[in-house]
Parts: C-alpha cells; sequence; structure tokens
C-alpha cells in the first residue's frame, strides 16, 4: 500500500522553510564600500598610488566585522575575492590568499589605476559553529570599489 503525504504537511514544510530562508537573508548585511571611512569596526582598508600602480593593503578582524562577541569568539572567519575588469567585461576573478596578522587577516595586491576603476574587492565576513557548519545570521558581504580608492589618500596607519 503507498502512503501520501497529506498537502497540509507538504504546505508545512514548504512554509517553514521559506521562513528559514527569510531569516538567513535578513541577517546578512550588504556593504558597498567606495572609502575607507565606510569600513565597518574591523576593516582598514590603506592605498597608496606610485607609478600608475595602486597598492592597496587590507586588515580585517572577521570577530570585529560579523560582531562575534565570546559566543564565536574562534568562529569568524573571512575570505577575499579580487574581480578584475575593464568598462566592457570582467577580465578575472582571483581568491586571494590572506596572511595571519594578529587578531585578523592581511590582504596586500597592487593593481593598475586604469583597471582598479571597474574593478572591486569583495569580502565576505561568517560566522561559524564548532561543527564548522556557517550560521544563519551574522554574515557581512562586502564590496570595496576600488576606483574610488585610487583618489583617496590613505597613508596614514591610524586613519580609518
Amino acid at each position: 500500500m503507498k502512503k501520501f503525504v497529506s498537502p497540509a504537511t507538504v504546505t508545512a514544510v514548504i512554509v517553514l522553510t521559506l521562513a528559514a530562508y527569510s531569516e538567513a537573508k535578513a541577517d546578512t548585511k550588504h556593504l558597498e564600500i567606495r572609502s575607507s571611512k565606510q569600513c565597518p569596526d574591523g576593516l582598514v582598508i590603506q592605498t597608496q598610488t606610485a607609478d600608475g600602480m595602486i597598492e592597496v593593503d587590507v586588515f580585517a578582524n572577521a570577530s570585529a566585522i560579523t560582531n562575534a562577541g565570546q559566543l564565536y569568539k574562534d568562529g569568524a572567519a573571512i575570505s577575499a575575492n579580487l574581480t578584475i575588469a575593464t568598462a566592457k567585461e570582467k577580465i578575472a576573478s582571483v581568491n586571494l590568499y590572506g596572511r595571519p596578522d594578529g587578531d585578523g587577516v592581511r590582504y596586500s595586491f597592487q593593481i593598475a589605476e586604469s583597471a582598479a576603476q571597474t574593478s572591486s574587492l569583495h569580502l565576505h565576513a561568517g560566522l561559524y559553529e564548532k561543527n564548522g557548519f556557517q550560521t544563519l545570521g551574522g554574515t557581512v558581504k562586502m564590496q570595496v570599489i576600488l576606483g574610488e580608492f585610487a583618489t583617496e589618500k590613505t597613508d596614514n596607519p591610524e586613519e580609518k
């Protein structure tokens, strides 16, 4: 004999799934960063320009960016992706390797001023449970518009 799932059960599962998904989406922050003054706590971006190149230095403390607190003190992580583009098309997308630096991670790279005008750095900070699964909330996605940093002076390490 075949067993059928009642329409009420199917409806309940769909509603609960959509509710969980919408909660997760609601707990994700999306930031567009156009200057060092727009950086959230825990993120410092410094640039220097020389010979047509922009040297970018990014320090990111995932715990501070995500407001991890004591509960997720060691469960915050960050990743970075550099998207290089021209006005016509995306040329490359590269995952950046961050080196540990104190309480955070440091990313450094150089990009031509002309390429920076249409390129961006994407940072993703998230919280993770002890079992390695990402939490439903606490995610911060940041898009750094590199062209805006080409004209900004951020040589002072204390400036944020």
